[in-house]
């Protein structure tokens, strides 16, 4: 039952909650907690919970595991119970093939891997694990020095295993693991590589580099002694050794991976690993695929040149020149080639870091030429079941990866002859790439397109090329879109390519560029609809445009070019998490998994959930309008430019919304937040507030004319009024007064109280209840302040008389204490005092009631900004403003808001029947011979017999719509006093194989896991069953067109049925028809001349629920 996918279903907007997962979690806790044979409980646990299909029951299990580990300490005799072969279980589910299908989510493995190490660590026995398996272990659940839960992991590991301890047994261990690693003599690479991970991933919980030091010892006398070490195999020693240390380099960093090492003589490691760069056949890993194992060489080769004093330019040049000849004098091996290519990379790549001249421009040019030229290589007949395609994507790879080291080279010595070639040829390969190459190519052209730019004219040619570039690109990455593997990293590449700041600064002056630009972003922008995500990585590239010097003009001349696409991002964010259960699952684990690291902040709000990216790009764009300078002509001409395509969007009624939290619901929002921190940019109020006040004109929601209200508290033109606008005004009014200065407060609010005393007694009930609360909130006012007070004297015999009738009636001020509550009209909103990012974005959202999704803290702002200087709105409100509005209350007086607002009553929204509590009341058995009791739910006695049916979509809705049907819980004497589900008794079938045919399964959707299912074959079999049952008192009834049929609308089912249902197209035969007691039929007024047979079976099942539940009534 708990494997059940659809029982962790996140309900609801915004919550991110699995209720039942939730439920589990707690279950699995308090089942451990009291538990009297906790090792067997535990251990049943996880091996349950490792074979489960479904992640998310996974997860919740190890959630609850993880939340009582976390409150134990290490070594507790009570709990750490557990050996190597429990835990082995948890590392069989990461490593095994089912983690392909299981762990998809980066965020599920991530949580997964964080509780198994907590749970391990605190569960388990030290005294049963020995080295190796701790290794395999923490290898396995992906430990790493900047994974969570580093120090805890340190603390157990150094307390010892099995029968070592002592501080230094760590050492020892580490020691003995290097010392047989490196002498075994017969052993795959790729076994080789997994040994080499496990020690690797212990080096680092080494307390001390002494200890480190001395842990390595082994390894650095063998990388001293490579050679001359005469008991050891060379070629598989010196493997071995760089597998090791590439795996130590993996973990820990370059830098320090060299403190490790220092002072170590590298010079017969440097020779082994030139040996193999220069002839890959040394090596033993020509059975499998060389290219990463060359890799591993290549890094460590690297490192051992970049710390050798002895490298010199003549020395590199050389490098190059023998590989280039190599290249070009004689058909290679695709190893042979392949690191060939990496020896010229590895040559530019040492030049560029130790700043070396030793090519001219023209010699690199010519190299470049030969790298990128149509390369042949030669396909050894040992290779036949090679797949060739990949290894061309690996040659293709290793060719771009060289052409960007020459042009960083090249780069530093502003070589555009060099950088020229190189975008000729990423022109030309484009069009033939296959998403795994593509890639390369592609940040190759990032590389070549500045240094061309910056020294030559934009040319024919060279927009050729661009254009051409672009083009290709759109069409890989739409034909490409489905490509789970290689998609995002081509569409990362293709943006960082298109929207480099060279580019984007050319297409200011080139409209052909600048369309073809527009129409990437929107492919990204059509994309981002349907695949989280999309947007956040291909947009990065220009924020990062357009953030970068903000202050000079090319910067907002760039931005302004992109006009139309900015303000999609400031609305951007498809409503889509919402809707689909698996999103919201996933939302649910990443907002578990940042929970841990959570500021209070983030807490009920987007970034809270790590899964929903789609905030970052509304975060990055309102981000840039904070940063818009007021004393620049130019930012003011693009912000005034923003804020009238955005107002003339809610004008025209661009997204006319009708219920809370749709998608035209949040355009609005959103579009009224960034109005917000464009409006110091309005300089000359004329016209512009007449804008501002129409647009309380337009049918909005209650959260969204707040914020409209907001905008226009200053600014009023005579206008016709609609009772919502009437409301608005109102509102703006009670919060003006106030902030006028005291010259002219008695003025307004004489011509206030004059021209509201009418309205005060207004037909429309919520136009006469907010006028009543803002002309008793101005009066108060005006009694509060000494120069005020004439006018509440000239006002007392008309105002005064009617508000004392208004303070005293019972239902008046039932209906004032409802608005009292209300932070925007109650009185404590302050436009000056609230004008803060936090509270634009995410306070007044909450108090308006707009769902959590749309709400984003200004932590976000803080943590995702490309500015050094703060914006021109501050971030945070003082301490006592935000405590005045987390205390208030919300949104809880509606008003009127459009023209449908009298059928919303009306309108039948779905609601899903969710069973979890059902299943929570369950009574679970987690003994290893669990069997499902069949009195532990109360069944309907109606037994479906479906041996007449051959089809099994039929047999699968039938199973469904046998476990579907609900009555009151009056019907049965249960002790849980709420509705429960009750199945038929039984469904028979002829064959129970059934239940693995895919039909069967799609359309039952579960079923089969809580219907009793019995065979009876047709024939003589089923008739014996019929006639069977009724010697045990059930009553045989069939459904049919007979001449004796009874209309199933005028039969009153006995309490004990078995229901037989006929073939597909044939109905009952007749031998079964003289077994039956009674025929019923299903009324039909139509031409054709019966119902699909499992729509027969579900009236007839209705119907008997229908009146059981009518008898338990009675």
């Amino acid at each position: 039952m708990l494997d059940t996918a659809f029982f962790y279903n996140v309900s609801g907007l915004g919550s991110y909650v699995s209720p039942f997962g939730e439920k589990v979690r707690r279950f699995i806790r308090e089942v451990v907690i009291s538990s009297t044979k906790k090792f067997h409980h535990l251990s049943l646990i996880i091996h349950l919970a490792t074979n489960f299909t479904s992640r998310a029951a996974c997860t919740y299990i190890f959630l609850g595991l993880d939340d009582l580990a976390t409150t134990i300490a290490f070594d507790n005799s009570e709990y750490a119970i557990l050996g190597p072969l429990q835990v082995l279980q948890v590392w069989v589910l990461l490593a095994s093939s089912r983690s392909v299908s299981i762990w998809t989510k980066s965020d599920s493995r991530r949580l997964f891997c964080r509780l198994s190490t907590n749970v391990c660590i605190k569960f388990c026995d030290r005294t049963k694990f020995s080295f190796w398996e701790v290794s395999n272990l923490l290898s396995g659940l992906n430990f790493s020095p900047s994974s969570g839960l580093f120090n805890e992991v340190r603390e157990w590991c150094l307390r010892g295993f099995g029968e070592v301890t002592g501080k230094k047994w760590l050492v020892s261990e580490i020691e003995l693991a290097i010392e047989n690693f490196i002498r075994t003599t017969e052993s795959s690479p790729s076994t080789e590589v997994h040994e080499a991970h496990g020690i690797a991933t212990m080096v680092p919980l080494l307390s001390t580099l002494e200890d480190i030091n001395l842990a390595l010892q082994p390894m650095l006398a063998r990388v001293t002694h490579l050679y001359t070490s005469s008991p050891y195999a060379p070629r598989g020693t010196y493997r071995r050794v760089v597998f090791l240390l590439h795996a130590i380099h993996e973990m820990v960093g370059s830098e320090t991976f060299h403190r490790y090492f220092e002072g170590t003589n590298l010079t017969e490691l440097e020779s082994a690993c030139k040996s193999v760069i220069y002839e890959p056949s040394l090596m033993d890993i020509a059975a499998e695929s060389p290219f990463d194992s060359l890799r591993k060489f290549r890094v460590i080769l690297s490192e051992c040149l970049l710390h050798n004093s002895a490298v010199t330019a003549f020395s590199l040049e050389k490098f190059v020149t023998d590989a280039v000849i190599r290249i070009l004098s004689k058909i290679l091996t695709f190893a042979e080639l392949f690191s060939s290519i990496m020896q010229l990379s590895l040559a530019f790549e040492i030049a560029f870091k130790l700043n070396m001249t030793f090519l001219s421009a023209a010699a690199m040019a010519e190299t470049l030429n030969a790298v990128l030229g149509d390369l042949i290589w030669a396909k050894l007949t040992s290779h036949e079941n090679k797949n060739w395609s990949e290894i061309q994507n690996e040659i293709e790879t290793a060719k771009y990866e060289c052409a960007q080291s020459i042009l960083r080279y090249a780069g530093s010595k502003c070589s555009a002859e060099v950088a020229f070639t190189a975008l000729k040829h990423c022109g030309h390969a484009v069009s033939v790439s296959s998403t795994s190459s593509a890639p390369m190519i592609f940040a190759t052209a990032k590389l070549a397109i500045p240094i061309v730019l910056n020294s030559m004219s934009f040319s024919d040619s060279l927009q050729e090329i661009v254009l051409s570039l672009l083009a290709d690109g759109l069409l890989l990455v739409s034909d490409n879109e489905g490509n789970a593997k290689h998609f995002l990293s081509v569409v990362k590449s293709f943006a960082e390519m298109a929207f480099c700041p060279a580019l984007l600064k050319v297409s200011v002056g080139q409209e052909s560029i600048r369309f073809k630009l527009i129409e990437v972003f929107e492919l990204f922008m059509r994309m981002a609809e349907t695949r989280m995500s999309v947007l956040t990585c291909a947009i990065t590239p220009l924020f990062d445009c357009w953030c970068l010097n903000l202050s000079t003009d090319d910067s907002i001349f760039i931005l302004s070019s992109f006009q139309e696409a900015f303000e999609s991002l400031l609305l951007f964010g498809p409503a889509r998490d919402c809707a689909v259960d698996a999103n919201r699952l996933d939302a649910a684990i990443s907002s578990i998994l940042n929970s841990y690291e959570s500021p209070f902040e983030s807490v009920g709000t987007a970034e809270s959930n790590l899964n929903m990216q789609d905030y970052v790009i509304r975060v990055k764009s309102n981000d840039i309008l904070l940063h818009l300078k007021l004393t620049m002509e130019s930012h003011r001409t693009f912000a005034v430019g923003i804020l009238k395509r955005l107002l003339d969007s809610h004008l025209s009624n661009a997204y006319p919304a009708k219920f809370d939290s749709t998608f035209e619901h949040r355009m609005q929002v959103r579009s009224w937040c960034s109005i917000h921190l464009l409006m110091d940019h309005i300089k000359e109020p004329d016209g512009w507030f007449d804008v501002l006040v129409r647009c309380m004109d337009v049918d909005t929601m209650v959260s969204t004319r707040y914020y409209i209200e907001w905008a226009v508290i200053s600014w009023l033109e005579n206008f016709e009024l609609k009772a919502a606008t009437v409301c608005s005004i109102v509102s703006v009014l009670l919060h003006l007064g106030p902030l006028l200065p005291n010259s002219i407060q008695s003025t307004f609010y004489a011509n206030l109280l004059r021209k509201l005393l009418p309205w005060m007694t207004a037909n429309h009930f919520v136009v006469r209840l907010y006028v009543q609360h803002v002309v008793d909130e101005s009066w108060k006012y005006c009694e509060r302040s000494e120069n005020l007070r004439e006018i509440t004297e000239q006002f007392e015999s008309s105002i005064g008389a009617m508000l004392q009738f208004v303070r005293t009636n019972a239902d008046c001020k039932k209906h004032r204490q409802q608005i009292d509550g209300l932070y925007f009209l109650g009185g404590r909103f302050d436009p000056i005092q609230d004008l803060s990012v936090d509270f634009i974005f995410r306070g007044g959202l909450l108090l308006a009631g707009v769902t959590e999704e749309e709400r984003i803290s200004a932590r976000a702002f803080e943590r995702l900004t490309a500015f050094d200087t703060p914006g021109s709105i501050t971030m945070f409100h003082s301490a006592e403003r935000m405590e005045l509005w987390t205390t208030a209350s919300g949104n809880s007086l509606k008003l009127p808001e459009h023209e449908f607002e009298d059928l919303r009553s009306e309108i039948a929204l779905q609601r899903k029947i969710e069973p979890w509590q059902t299943m929570l009341q369950t009574d679970f058995d987690f003994s290893a011979t669990r069997q499902v009791s069949t009195n532990r739910r109360k069944r309907f006695s109606i037994i479906i017999v479906a041996s007449l049916i051959s089809k099994a979509p039929n047999l699968g809705g039938l199973c469904r719509q046998v476990n579907f049907f609900r009555a009151r819980s009056q019907f049965l004497n249960f002790r849980h006093r709420t509705c429960e589900i009750f199945n038929a008794e039984s469904l028979v079938v002829n064959n129970l194989k059934v239940r693995e045919d895919p039909a069967f399964l799609v359309t039952a959707v579960t079923a089969e896991k809580w219907v009793q299912m019995e065979e009876v074959r047709e024939g003589e079999a089923l008739v014996g069953f019929l006639l069977n049952k009724r010697k045990a008192g059930y009553s045989i009834v069939g459904v049919e067109q007979a001449t004796s049929s009874v209309s199933l609308s005028d039969f009153r089912f006995p309490e004990k049925v078995v229901l037989l249902l006929g073939k597909e197209k044939l109905g009952i035969p007749a031998p079964y028809m003289a077994v039956l007691d009674r025929v019923l039929e299903i009324r039909q007024f139509g031409v054709v001349r019966s119902l699909n047979v499992h729509v027969s079976g579900a009236l007839v099942l209705y119907e008997y629920a229908q009146q059981r539940a009518e008898d338990a009534s009675a």
